[in-house]
């Protein structure tokens, strides 16, 4: 697991500001780094899908 689950949407929302910024700014990145942004919109289409089905439940367990 990359992230703990309670601060898992916290760290990602942080590392797409990084991203969207060296893209605003139009930094370099390295071949490999660009099939990874490519995937990336690919993955951020899916997770607008998988936002618009979720319904938050305040009330159910968490993992704290």
């Amino acid at each position: 697991m990359i992230n703990m689950g309670h601060v898992r949407f916290e760290n990602t929302y942080l590392a797409l500001e990084e991203c969207i910024e060296d893209l605003q700014g139009n930094k370099a990145i390295s071949p490999s780094e660009n099939e990874y942004r490519l995937s990336l919109y690919e993955k951020c289409k899916e997770y607008i899908a998988a936002c618009d089905g979720y319904v938050y439940n305040e009330e159910s367990d968490n993992d704290f």
